[in-house]
């Protein structure tokens, strides 16, 4: 029933009954001097019967013996004429209810395959509704649908089909998804269609690459490839690469998987991400046994681009980004120190540290060499600087085939003087000079030139109260360590340009 009809009915209805009761009202003024109270039990008995016809339902009461005649008869007259004028229109309300009734259908059908079997669990659902079934052992299916609607089709390992229901039984045949069984994958010895694989094979493709901002190409597997996990423990540039574990951690050493890098043995590192075509992961026994005691803890087979016959083709890829730290400890400035200085002296009956005039310079930062008012947090943190570019040349034809590419990356972290810069380049050379006889070239260069500065206060000490890690000599952590500790009291720098420092130095400095 459309909402119009719907809403014109109930608005003649409201008019019917709003003349009715104007009716009864002045019938009732006319003959209240003979039935007095009897008269309002009269209109709550006709108020009952316009209601149930209003709504159409039934309603039982016990109507008490009255002592009118002729305006009773009035009033039931009224109600009488009421009921005939608005059942034609609950007459089209239960008509309009039952088409739409017969419009939402219940549709049966059959999902087979090309072969004629039925196909267990196939996900049938309403276009555009959350409306949706299963087929069941025997692959038939029952579900709510209109006439007109369409029914998305879907089963793993099938092309998913959209099917418009013109009736109440639907047979649909699903169709094989050849592309993903034919997707070819590296192995230890080859190539081999996905659909004929035996072992744990994991693979991802350059396209899932190319979506992300990489600086190397051990971190940018994370979350790529299941059973494969990354650990990255640092974010300084050039420090920043990820620790690989395939299925946990396989011997008591060195745990990392052994890394074939076309056909010879490498590190991932050392591979421009842009250069790469695709990369799988051997988990298990069967499928790196080939590689003998050093694929203990798996094998990652990368394989890079290489020419394709055709014209020369120039490609150019570039990046650029910023980072900064999503957040770190902020601690009181000077001024609400003193403060809490002198509150702490209070408490235990001792003098105040700080005069008024002293805390008051704090915080207007009048006399910056004595009264400093330092935010150590501010002036380390930066934000930082990424940016990547790649140009790529190749072509070929039946006989040779090249591509040749040249990369540079600069990458400056969010602390001063922390930086990455990284310059490769690639060549590789497929040359067949007959139909027998394939010979491939690859020639790879990567320089990385990485900079971090060294603590300028005293680190003697070869363990010191945070560990070897923050106490060692030359520790580039102790600028962190002591970033956290120093007091905003102490000036980054004088008047005069000389720096600010205590007992360990100035970390910044």
């Amino acid at each position: 029933m459309k909402e119009r009809d719907f809403g014109q009915m109930l608005s003649l209805n409201f008019l019917i009954l709003l003349t009715y009761f104007i009716l009864s009202f002045c019938f009732g003024v006319y003959f209240l001097h003979y039935i007095c109270n009897d008269f309002l039990m009269l209109l709550l008995e006709q108020f009952i019967i316009i209601l149930a016809f209003l709504f159409m339902v039934t309603i039982y009461y016990h109507k008490p013996p009255v002592l009118w005649d002729r305006s009773a008869r009035l009033l039931r007259v009224s109600t009488l004429a009421l009921a005939l004028c608005a059942m034609p229109r609950l007459m089209m309300a239960k008509t309009n209810e039952s088409m739409m009734v017969q419009q939402t259908g219940t549709v049966h059908g059959t999902v087979v395959d090309q072969s004629g079997e039925p196909l267990i669990g196939v996900s049938v659902l309403v276009k555009g509704t959350t409306t949706g079934t299963v087929t069941d052992l025997d692959g038939n299916f029952s579900l709510e649908a209109a006439s007109g609607k369409t029914l998305v089709v879907s089963y793993v390992g099938y092309r998913t089909q959209e099917i418009v229901v013109k009736g109440s039984s639907l047979k649909i045949t699903l169709r094989e998804d050849q592309q993903n069984l034919d997707e070819l994958v590296v192995i230890g010895y080859g190539t081999q269609k996905k659909a004929n694989l035996t072992g744990s094979v994991a693979n991802v493709d350059n396209k899932l690459l190319e979506n992300r901002p990489l600086t190397n190409l051990s971190s940018g597997m994370a979350g790529l490839l299941p059973g494969v996990q990354v650990l990255q423990n640092s974010g300084q540039p050039g420090q920043d690469i990820g620790h690989i574990n395939i299925r946990g951690v396989g011997t008591f050493n060195e745990s990392g998987p052994l890394v074939i890098i076309d056909g010879v043995e490498g590190s991932m590192n050392d591979v421009n991400p842009n250069d790469v075509e695709s990369i799988s992961v051997l988990k298990d026994a069967a499928s790196s046994a080939i590689y003998g005691s050093k694929a203990a803890n798996g094998v990652i087979l990368i394989t890079t681009k290489r020419g394709k016959s055709g014209k020369p083709t120039i490609t150019y890829q570039g990046l650029f980004g910023t980072t900064k730290a999503t957040d770190y400890p902020h601690f009181m400035s000077s001024g609400r120190m003193a403060e809490v200085w002198n509150r702490v002296n209070e408490s235990v009956g001792v003098k105040d540290e700080f005069t008024a005039d002293e805390v008051q310079k704090f915080k207007d930062g009048s006399d910056p060499d004595n009264y400093a008012d330092t935010d150590w947090q501010g002036l380390l943190y930066k934000t930082g600087i990424q940016t990547s570019h790649n140009v790529t040349l190749s072509g070929g034809n039946d006989y040779a085939k090249y591509l040749a590419s040249v990369g540079y990356l600069f990458q400056n972290g969010i602390v001063d003087n922390y930086n990455k810069k990284q310059q490769s380049g690639r060549l590789n050379v497929d040359i067949n000079p007959t139909k027998k006889l394939e010979t491939s070239w690859s020639l790879n260069f990567m320089r990385q030139d990485i900079n971090e500065p060294l603590p300028s206060y005293n680190t003697s000490t070869s363990t010191g109260d945070y560990g070897n890690e923050f106490g060692s000599s030359n520790s580039v952590y102790q600028i962190f360590r002591q970033i956290n500790v120093i007091s905003p009291m102490v000036p980054y720098k004088y008047s005069d340009g000389s720096y600010g420092s205590i007992s360990d130095g100035n970390p910044i400095a």
